[in-house]
């Protein structure tokens, strides 16, 4: 078991913020897989929260998955109010990759 694991989401395992936030994390530390299951895992708990998806869509992003990204981002849209929606997907730099992409411009 990774020291990573032992931590928050450890602590309440049905909680899927920190296993999407730890994911994105992964992806950052090198982690591919671990990150994939764990924004799974994330998904499975709750995939509606605001949190989980947009964490979904970086992580499938930093994957390299960028079209798959946009049904997290889409359906983030649906649930998170409009401005906010928009001003984060404007400024991060995550989703800099998907700026061109007609979908990507119609949520903002």
């Amino acid at each position: 078991m990774s020291n990573v694991r032992r931590g928050v989401a450890a602590i309440d395992p049905e909680d899927p913020a920190p296993l999407s936030r730890g994911a994105v994390a992964m992806v950052y530390m090198g982690r591919r897989e671990d990150a994939s299951r764990w924004i799974g895992r994330a998904l499975a708990i709750d995939p509606d929260d605001p949190i989980v998806l947009y964490n979904a869509a970086s992580v499938n992003v930093l994957l390299g998955k960028h079209y798959g990204a946009m049904p997290f981002l889409e359906q983030d849209a649906r649930v998170t109010d409009r401005k906010t929606a928009a001003a984060l997907l404007e400024h991060d730099r995550e989703f800099e990759s998907l700026k061109h992409l007609p979908r990507f411009r119609a949520l903002i």
